[in-house]
């Protein structure tokens, strides 16, 4: 019915080629892009702090309770802790069938519920979700220009105001992050003598501020006809304000202490580039695809550096580099297979029309099949062009199978054009058909297995399912249309390269193929016993396989991937500050900085209870110091 309804309306079909070729440009200019697909377990992480706890305690007071109230928790598949002085960081990972949204959703209940049973002065716990998308599609350093006058407190303070702005409110950025010390702070410092004059211990001056630089709410003055909510706004919003903040007996803070605009203590230190400098980490959101969010970054920088001449802008660490080589390897790669299948055509068939067939429906499938997935709301990765890649030899399968069958009709039946195309076509519609009916329902179960095989297969052989049927519709539909092209005067000789390539094949292959044949002829002319002694070794070489080979190979859930990145993780004392441990790894990235090869190097120096990327948190103790480095050019 296909063959017939589109062979009588050439014009149809052409309308539909051209516009789903179109849409596959289209779709495959503007699919989301990643490397992988999101494939990762639901999982959330709670960070809880105690300060002044050791990780004994933290593990005890902390650590324990919120695991139990976590196990609790529907389709929890593990729960695990680490702790470390002062801090608390449980993980919980769920089946799929969870979801993220609902899953913190249940932990943030179970925090609450939890809540009664841990110290009363633990500080609420911070809850995050974890996956690929929480690693940073990019991360900017951001340092003083040389000359400029500003500190980096100063850039601190506009990364965390203005240029996070700018950045977190474009659509496909989910969440930025900024993280290097010098956190902006008030800086309190009290003259003791003055507290002693005045006779104010340190501990009462606390809790005067805590009080006093606050917002009271009173209530509510309800009148006849209308009623007004009353507050006391004790609130400093700047420095000269809390200076004249009145304490006890007329005194002000001023008059106690001295007070700066600066930073808080250094709990953590980047460098980026050679450079100490501010971190900016640019996060996508669940689902999301990174070549979005670096499209939406990279429109905002220029307009960044124009507003802020005085900050050097430098990219430290991106995924965008391994996202576009990757799918440009998979391009090249979909180009040498459309090469390497013509050849192939050529050598076995020696018809340089099949070869020319198999070149024009080979990017109409391809295309086709991107505008369907483009539709469907799918994002192009390694497995869909994997997907697309392995299903070009059943591509190519359909329409040679047509067309040698059109010009049998027309060389060894001797029939017209038009009825050998009619006749040779509706031969192979059924078979055709069959075989891709077969193929799809024989991968596709692999898309419902379920846990992780279904995130990662699904991806796959969606592709592969919609190519084989595009490639059926384009076999039934377009190669007829194209062998009335090829054949409008009728069966052509074969020309040099044709009897070249026939000669060739006859002389090298054709030998192993007829005793293939002959093979073949000895099993089913004969009874069940032929057929088993042709069955048997196959079978026996099968179970070999999976015995002997297969243990050989080794197992592993995805394939390791060079990306030119090294990480180098390094412990020091807990007792050693932040510079201490930031100037023993200047030489280190000196020379690092000095090879030709290394493109950029960043590195993250953390200690325990500070300033650090919340959705990275470190699981050592002490002084934890992170070092990336890639290679320049790396595949």
């Amino acid at each position: 019915m296909l063959f017939k309804f589109f062979h009588g309306r050439p014009l149809l079909l052409k309308m539909i080629l051209a516009i789903t070729s179109l849409l596959g440009v289209v779709g495959y200019l503007n699919m989301p892009r990643n490397m992988y697909p999101d494939v990762e377990r639901p999982q959330v992480t709670v960070i809880t702090q105690l300060p002044g706890a050791s990780a004994l305690t933290v593990a005890q007071k902390l650590s324990r309770p919120i695991e139990q109230e976590l196990y609790a928790i529907s389709h929890v598949r593990d729960v695990q802790s680490t702790n470390k002085n002062e801090v608390s960081i449980v993980r919980a990972e769920f089946n799929y069938e969870k979801g993220l949204d609902a899953a913190l959703l249940d932990v943030n209940n179970a925090l609450s519920r939890v809540r009664g049973k841990l110290p009363p002065d633990v500080p609420p716990s911070s809850v995050y979700a974890v996956g690929g998308f929480t690693s940073p599609v990019m991360v900017l350093a951001l340092s003083p220009k040389a000359g400029s006058g500003l500190t980096l407190a100063q850039v601190r303070l506009l990364a965390e105001n203005d240029i996070r702005t700018a950045l977190v409110t474009q659509s496909a950025i989910a969440n930025v992050e900024v993280f290097g010390g010098y956190e902006p702070a008030v800086r309190v410092e009290f003259d003791p003598l003055k507290l002693a004059r005045y006779r104010i211990s340190q501990a009462q001056l606390q809790d005067l501020l805590n009080k006093l630089n606050r917002d009271w709410p009173l209530g509510t003055a309800q009148g006849k006809d209308s009623s007004l909510t009353l507050t006391i706004y004790g609130e400093r919003a700047d420095v000269e304000a809390l200076r004249l903040l009145p304490l006890i007996h007329g005194l002000t803070l001023g008059d106690v202490a001295e007070l700066s605009l600066g930073h808080a203590e250094r709990y953590s230190a980047y460098h980026g580039n050679g450079k100490q400098a501010i971190a900016v980490a640019v996060m996508r959101a669940p689902g999301g695809a990174v070549q979005a969010t670096i499209d939406d970054i990279e429109a905002q920088l220029p307009g960044l550096k124009a507003r802020y001449p005085n900050i050097e802008f430098a990219i430290a660490d991106t995924q965008g580099e391994l996202i576009q080589t990757s799918n440009a390897n998979m391009v090249e790669a979909l180009r040498d297979a459309i090469l390497f299948t013509s050849v192939v055509i050529l050598f076995f068939l020696g018809n340089w029309r099949a070869v020319v067939t198999a070149l024009v429906s080979i990017p109409l499938v391809f295309l086709s099949t991107l505008a369907i997935l483009w539709l469907t709301g799918k994002e192009l990765n390694i497995l869909v062009m994997t997907g697309i890649i392995l299903a070009l030899g059943m591509l190519v399968d359909d329409a040679v199978v047509v067309l040698e069958n059109i010009e049998r009709h027309l060389g060894e039946l001797h029939e017209d054009v038009q009825t050998a195309i009619r006749r040779g076509t509706e031969e192979v519609l059924f078979p055709v058909f069959v075989g891709t009916l077969a193929t799809a329902v024989v991968i596709a179960p692999l898309m419902f297995v379920g846990d992780f095989s279904q995130q990662i297969f699904k991806h796959l052989i969606l592709a592969v399912v919609i190519a084989v049927f595009t490639s059926y519709f384009v076999a039934v539909t377009f190669i007829p249309r194209l062998s009335a092209f090829w054949y409008r005067n009728g069966l052509p000789p074969k020309n040099r390269l044709e009897l070249f390539m026939e000669r060739l094949y006859q002389r090298t292959l054709a030998p192993g193929a007829g005793l293939y044949a002959g093979m073949l002829r000895f099993a089913f002319n004969g009874g069940f016993f032929r057929r088993m002694i042709l069955v048997i070794p196959a079978f026996m070489l099968l179970v070999f396989s999976f015995k002997t080979i297969i243990p050989l190979i080794g197992r592993d859930a995805l394939p390791p991937m060079d990306t030119g990145i090294v990480r180098v993780h390094a412990k020091f004392s807990a007792n050693e500050p932040v510079d201490v441990a930031e100037n023993r790894l200047k030489e280190f990235e000196a020379r690092l900085m000095q090879d030709k090869r290394v493109q950029r190097v960043h590195h993250l120096r953390l200690r325990s209870g500070g300033d650090f990327p919340r959705l990275r948190p470190t699981a050592g103790g002490g002084n934890s110091h992170h070092h990336l480095c890639q290679p320049s050019g790396a595949q």
